[in-house]
């Protein structure tokens, strides 16, 4: 999270260590960050429904997270 909001960093790291919802959205993020770079990286097709997916569920995830 620190990478993707770096002005955040002192409120990210303050909101992991007390916050279960926010350590709960945080973990998904990274997880379809994640899937997201792996499809990536595979050379899948942007208009893969997969992929579509997962970069919605990330900027769903983005908007919940600020």
């Amino acid at each position: 999270m620190a990478a993707e909001f770096p002005q955040q960093r002192e409120k990210i790291h303050t909101l992991t260590m007390g916050n279960a919802h926010f350590v709960k959205l945080s973990d998904e993020y990274y997880m379809v960050s994640k899937d997201i770079e792996r499809l990536e990286n595979k050379g899948v097709s942007v208009a893969d429904e997969n992929f579509e997916e997962q970069k919605k569920k990330r900027a769903l995830l983005k908007v919940s997270i600020r």
